[in-house]
């Protein structure tokens, strides 16, 4: 299942979410559990905020690993799909209208 990720760092955290976010490249601590796959992540460091798309067999597991960021970060974790399965549901819907 697809998730997208959206984050806000408040100003008062910025250097030590920066300090760990360039950490968390060589510290094992951050490795993603199996089942848990990031697709892309994209950052507004201009806003303090950015965006990520997850790919995970089991949301649980995404949800324990952004315990590593939650305490510093505002975070919203929402299920997306993509556009043959959007399409398909939005044709059931016009047919039962």
């Amino acid at each position: 299942m697809l998730y997208r990720l959206d984050w806000q760092i408040a100003k008062d955290n910025r250097d030590e979410i920066f300090a760990r976010f360039v950490e968390s490249s060589t510290n094992p601590v951050y490795d993603l559990p199996l089942g848990v796959t990031m697709v892309g992540r994209w950052h507004d460091l201009a806003c303090l905020s950015g965006t990520s798309i997850w790919d995970a067999d089991d949301v649980t597991k995404l949800m324990q690993w952004l315990q590593h960021w939650s305490d510093k970060v505002d975070l919203e974790l929402s299920p997306c799909i993509e556009d043959d399965d959007a399409s398909a549901i939005y044709a059931a819907t016009l047919t039962n209208y």
